[in-house]
């Protein structure tokens, strides 16, 4: 039914713009680029793909190389140009993209929880899946589309990292899908991607976290402080999370007058994205799924060390923690 509705909605368009969240994962540039590919192969529907920030983390970059996944820096977009605007991992009034055409947008395909501010002529969001790619694969493969190599490995890859290799919040898109790619996918490629060389600053960042790193009984708190990129907030998050008994996990870092956090659950009872809203209600914007969440909190006044130290205490008080001892990591 997804694929007819979409087929109508494009025919006798001109181009598209696919527009994915700030500081795209790979499930964020692997469904903004199936749907492109879509979109071409099957509707014969030129695209651009557009994101507002960068990439920063080495892997998502090396992704992006070796796949050559073109995009448009979203402030170099003229909205003239395109006659149909679909986001992809993302939703209209979220905060985690940069779209602001007065254009209402006219497709979303996404695996978060509605907002109450998304506004699209039609939206396609599953949100008991665990990933944005496993949707977009699924509507690949019902297309009856030839999937190379290099678009098997980039939806392979969303559906992995966004779900933990099929450990957390999956639907039937995601595993069927997983499997269905997995002898498709270049694992040479693969391998590249998710081993990439990393830069000594990497090293630091993480050096400097683990110090500063906090454990409150079965939840430890981290602060980067000042980064590059935003994007070594989740995979500290998601490493902290390994540390065994943990079942929560704040991460928070500050860029470019913003504090961006994540937060993680394991074996616990709770909604990392009801978490994430709360803790961040009148400082910002968040979201998020059952295990995994993130946001981020405008520096209005006082420093990013205040932001993080609130979100911090309202984080120990939402989980029934703020009498407790800290401790270090080690």
């Amino acid at each position: 039914m997804e694929l007819e509705a979409i087929r109508e909605m494009v025919a006798l368009k001109r181009r598209a713009l696919i527009v994915g969240h700030d500081y795209p994962d790979p499930d964020c540039l692997a469904s903004a680029w199936g749907i492109k590919r879509l979109f071409a192969d099957r509707f014969g529907l030129d695209a651009d793909i557009t994101f507002g920030g960068f990439i920063g983390r080495a892997s998502n970059r090396t992704l992006v190389e070796l796949l050559r996944i073109e995009h448009v820096p979203i402030h170099m977009v003229e909205l003239g140009q395109y006659d149909f605007v679909a986001m992809v991992d993302t939703q209209p009034g979220t905060g985690n993209n940069s779209y602001n055409g007065s254009r209402v947008v006219d497709l979303v395909i996404d695996h978060h929880p509605p907002r109450e501010k998304t506004r699209a002529k039609v939206s396609y969001i599953y949100k008991e899946c665990g990933s944005t790619s496993g949707v977009v694969a699924d509507l690949v493969f019902r297309s009856g589309m030839t999937v190379d190599p290099h678009l098997a490995t980039a939806l392979f890859l969303g559906i992995k990292t966004d779900t933990l290799a099929l450990g957390r919040d999956i639907c039937p898109h995601d595993w069927e899908c997983y499997l269905k790619l997995f002898p498709m996918v270049d694992h040479r490629l693969l391998s590249r991607i998710e081993h990439p060389d990393l830069q000594s600053d990497y090293f630091r960042v993480f050096a400097e976290a683990f110090e500063s790193t906090a454990v409150y009984g079965q939840a430890a708190v981290s602060y980067l402080g000042e980064l590059k990129s935003p994007e070594a907030i989740a995979e500290l998050a998601d490493l902290l999370l390994q540390l065994e008994g943990m079942e929560w996990v704040l991460c928070s870092g500050s860029f470019r007058g913003d504090v961006f956090f994540s937060i993680r659950m394991r074996n616990a009872k709770g909604d990392s994205g009801e978490l994430a809203r709360t803790i961040a209600a009148g400082l910002g914007r968040a979201g998020g799924h059952e295990e995994m969440a993130g946001g981020k909190a405008k520096i209005a006044s006082g420093s990013a060390q205040d932001v993080a130290a609130e979100l911090k205490k309202r984080f120990l008080a939402e989980l029934g923690l703020s009498a407790v001892a800290p401790r270090p990591l080690y």
